[in-house]
C-alpha cells in the first residue's frame, strides 16, 4: 500500500473537523459565530455545534457570554509552552529580556515561526510609564514583521525556498528582491525597519540560533521619546548582544549559520 492509500484510509474527520476549527479561530481576532464558521468551511451548522462543543468541554474553545462569537482560549497556547524546546527557550529567555528591557528602557518579544506567521511566546514591558508592546500570544504574517523576516532569513534554503513557493510575499515582491534583502540580514546578524502597523515604531530583531539552527527572533519595538532614550544604535548593539547571550544558553552559536540560505 502506497502512502496516498495509507493516508485515505486512516482518516479521522471528526477530528479534522475540529482542527479546521481551530484554523479559522486562530485568525480571529474577534470569535465567530457558528453560522460563520460553518459558512467558512462549507458545513453544516449541526456539524459544527456538534465540534464546537466536545471543543468547549476540552477548554479549547469559549462563546462570549455578552453574544453568540466564539473565540480561542489560551489553553492551546499553554500547551505549546509545555513542549520541551519552547518551555527550555522562555525560560532560558527571561532574565536575558527583563535585562535588555531595563538596560534600554524599551520592550522586548520573543518569537517562533509558525506556518505563514510569527507567533509571540515571550514578552517583557519597559519599565517606564509608557510602554510599546506586542501582545503575548500574537499571530502575525512573518513577511510584515522584522521577526519573520530575520526567522525567515535564518532557514535553511530548501526551507526557505519551500516557504517563499508556499507563502509568496503579499505585496507581490520578486523572489529575488526577497533573497537579496533576507541574505542582508542573515550577513548583518539583525534587522531595523519601519514598523508595518504603528507610525513612529521601528522594529530591531535578532537571531536566536540553537545548536539546530534558527530558534526563534528576539526584538524590539523602538520607540524614539523626547527624554531620555537610548540612541537606536546602542540599543541594537544591545539587543544583539543579549540574543548572542540567549543562542549560547540554548546551546547554540552566537550569530546565524553558514547552512542559512535566503540569498
Amino acid at each position: 500500500m502506497d502512502a496516498m492509500q495509507d493516508e485515505q484510509k486512516y482518516t479521522a474527520p471528526a477530528l479534522e473537523k475540529g482542527l479546521d476549527i481551530i484554523d479559522v479561530l486562530s485568525s480571529q481576532d474577534h470569535g465567530l459565530t457558528q453560522i460563520d464558521i460553518a459558512r467558512t468551511l462549507d458545513r453544516s451548522v449541526g456539524e459544527i455545534y456538534r465540534m464546537l462543543v466536545v471543543l468547549q468541554r476540552r477548554g479549547l474553545v469559549a462563546l462570549d457570554p455578552a453574544g453568540d462569537r466564539y473565540y480561542l482560549t489560551t489553553k492551546l497556547f499553554e500547551m505549546a509552552n509545555r513542549t520541551p524546546v519552547i518551555a527550555r527557550l522562555t525560560v532560558a529567555a527571561a532574565p536575558i529580556m527583563a535585562d535588555l528591557a531595563n538596560t534600554t528602557d524599551e520592550s522586548v518579544h520573543l518569537a517562533v515561526l509558525s506556518d505563514e506567521s510569527i507567533i509571540v511566546i515571550g514578552q517583557v514591558d519597559n519599565p517606564g510609564y509608557n510602554i510599546m508592546r506586542v501582545r503575548l500570544g500574537a499571530r502575525i504574517p512573518a513577511w510584515k514583521t522584522s521577526s519573520g523576516r530575520v526567522l525567515l532569513a535564518n532557514l535553511p534554503e530548501e526551507q526557505f525556498e519551500a516557504f517563499l513557493a508556499e507563502h509568496p510575499h503579499p505585496d507581490g515582491l520578486l523572489p529575488t528582491r526577497l533573497r537579496r534583502e533576507l541574505g542582508g540580514i542573515r550577513r548583518r546578524g539583525y534587522e531595523q525597519m519601519r514598523s508595518y502597523v504603528v507610525k513612529g515604531v521601528t522594529n530591531i530583531s535578532a537571531p536566536i540560533m540553537s545548536h539546530t539552527g534558527i530558534a526563534a527572533a528576539m526584538t524590539i519595538p523602538y520607540v524614539d521619546r523626547h527624554f531620555g532614550s537610548v540612541p537606536i544604535d546602542e540599543c541594537r548593539q544591545i539587543l544583539v548582544r543579549a540574543a548572542a547571550d540567549l543562542s549560547r544558553a540554548i546551546g547554540g552559536t552566537a550569530g546565524p549559520t553558514a547552512a542559512s540560505g535566503a540569498g
